[in-house]
């Protein structure tokens, strides 16, 4: 069973909005050390993402 990646997903998130590069690949690393993968990863932040812009009404 893969791990929740919320954790990892919030912290990507920030990183990305702090424009910190490091941060950012620290955030993926460790979540492929947790045992999630690189492409689960980009899935719900994918998902997270559309939904964020959908209820912004960027998507209409």
């Amino acid at each position: 069973m893969t791990p929740d990646p919320t954790p990892f997903i919030e912290r990507i998130l920030a990183s990305y909005r702090d424009q910190n590069t490091s941060a950012l690949r620290s955030a993926i690393s460790d979540a492929h050390k947790a045992g999630i993968p690189v492409e689960h990863l980009v899935t719900v932040l994918a998902a997270k993402l559309t939904d964020s812009l959908d209820q912004a009404g960027a998507l209409s």
